[in-house]
């Protein structure tokens, strides 16, 4: 018996030299390891999957789970089950799937588990792997512990684009003014994947400590990065704001020149009316239509004329708003051309001009004009 008993121990203490750690990991979470050890990517996002649910086990396996970060192949779940992406670059194709990756996996294991992963993954920071660097911010930036604060700001030099745009994002998740300085000086970057990914960010945060960088950043060579400021701006009451507005409507670009309108929009306290009557004559239909719908919200008499003329705009999208304009104005210029309008085709614009001739008369006689012009004559 005795003999028995050395040999288990002799073959124990082998094992352990063998697969350093195999004697204390209970037999269901070596099991877990292995498949996070194999070449099969289901396999080993099914094992991170499991592992969520148990941080404490999860946590004798936590370099294995550090491993699978570099694996980012596309995967489905569906059913509960997980399938390889039919599609891996667009969205799921199965109806009711939802994509993941091994290392989005593996990344919200280790977020469950928290404090203690944060060592290692800080000490992720030094692997050959770009993937595992980006996912090790990811996940500490969700843990959200101040101690990975340091080590995220000297991320930020990384060579790699998605790296410096991951750590930048983990930063300003867990401590918002170093974070905020952080993507600042994020609007300077070479690469303008990082650029736009901080002008997204301080957007979000509404962080108006970064004002006049975004202000500057409207002027970026690259059109997308620009977009982003511009929209990032549009929450802010600031003055200053509206004098980045409206120069950017006389922007080359379209889509820089709606958000502009739309910062109006927004904002229509600090909006200019001859700034927006210029706008209802932007060749780009979505900026006359905001224009127009800015226009209704100042109740101004001198924007009647202009307002007027919309009326007949090739797009419906930007008569139905000077119509709605007119009416919420209540100027009486406006009664004739917008009964013109109840013989519209469409249909949401001739209700449009009735509830503003209701509106400014008082009267609602549907969609006879002749009722309408008739009153007119009347009531002159």
């Amino acid at each position: 018996m005795k003999r028995a008993s050395l040999v288990i121990a002799v073959l124990m203490t082998a094992l352990g030299i063998l697969f350093p750690g195999c004697a204390h990991v209970p037999p269901e979470v070596r099991y877990e390891s292995d498949a996070l050890r194999s070449n099969n990517s289901v396999q080993k996002a099914y094992a991170a999957s499991r592992l969520a649910k148990s941080p404490d086990r999860a946590e004798l396996v936590i370099p294995d789970l550090i491993d699978v970060m570099a694996d980012e192949t596309s995967l489905d779940w569906y059913r509960g089950r997980l399938f390889p992406a039919e599609d891996p670059i667009g969205p799921p194709m199965r109806s009711g799937a939802v994509r993941t990756t091994p290392a989005r996996e593996a990344s919200r294991t280790l977020a469950a588990i928290g404090g203690p992963a944060i060592d290692p993954l800080i000490g992720a920071f030094g692997d050959s792997s770009p993937t595992v660097r980006k996912w090790a911010a990811v996940t500490l930036g969700d843990i959200r512990d101040r101690r990975a604060a340091g080590p995220l700001e000297k991320l930020l030099s990384d060579g790699d684009t998605e790296v410096r745009i991951a750590a930048a994002n983990a930063l300003a998740a867990l401590d918002r003014d170093r974070g905020t300085d952080a993507l600042i000086q994020a609007l300077s970057d070479e690469d303008p994947a990082v650029r736009k990914n901080a002008a997204r960010i301080l957007g979000k945060l509404q962080a108006w400590e970064a004002l006049e960088a975004l202000i500057i950043t409207l002027e970026d060579e690259d059109y997308s990065v620009a977009l982003e400021a511009i929209t990032a701006l549009l929450n802010s009451s600031d003055f200053r704001a509206y004098g980045a507005f409206a120069e950017m409507m006389e922007h080359p670009d379209p889509l820089i020149r709606r958000e502009a309108v739309k910062g109006l929009f927004y904002n229509p306290n600090m909006a200019e009316a001859d700034l927006l009557i210029d706008a209802l004559s932007d060749e780009d239909s979505v900026v006359r239509e905001y224009a127009a719908r800015t226009l209704s919200l100042l109740s101004d008499p001198s924007l009647v004329e202009p307002l007027i003329i919309k009326l007949a705009d090739r797009n419906y999208s930007v008569q139905y708003w000077a119509a709605e304009a007119l009416g919420k104005i209540g100027d009486r210029r406006a009664i004739e051309p917008l009964i013109d309008k109840l013989g519209s085709d469409v249909p949401y614009i001739w209700e449009m001009a009735r509830q503003s001739l209701k509106r400014i008369t008082g009267q609602d006689f549907g969609l006879r004009q002749s009722k309408w012009r008739k009153w007119l004559e009347e009531n002159q």
